[in-house]
């Protein structure tokens, strides 16, 4: 399993590469949706996430937990289910 500090640093790179923004914008309590995040590239962040960390984050899940940090800690969790 990855640290926080692995999950955030995979994360800003992943919301970087969606939503066309330098890595160096993004703060770890950065809203999705506030940053120019919309459905369509919802999806794509919810298929990235699953392909780097092998876990799938459901369209509520990503609403709940909008921030690079909540994304982060509830993927550590994911793959703790994941990995059982």
């Amino acid at each position: 399993m990855m640290n926080l500090e692995k999950h955030i640093h995979l994360i800003i790179k992943i919301w970087g590469d969606v939503l066309n923004i330098s890595e160096k914008e993004i703060e770890h309590n950065d809203d999705f949706f506030e940053l120019g995040g919309d459905s369509k590239k919802l999806i794509q962040v919810i298929a990235r996430i699953e392909d780097e960390f092998g876990i799938y984050f459901t369209d509520s899940q990503i609403y709940e937990n909008r921030t690079v940090l909540s994304q982060a800690k509830i993927s550590i969790e994911l793959e703790k289910i994941y990995r059982n």
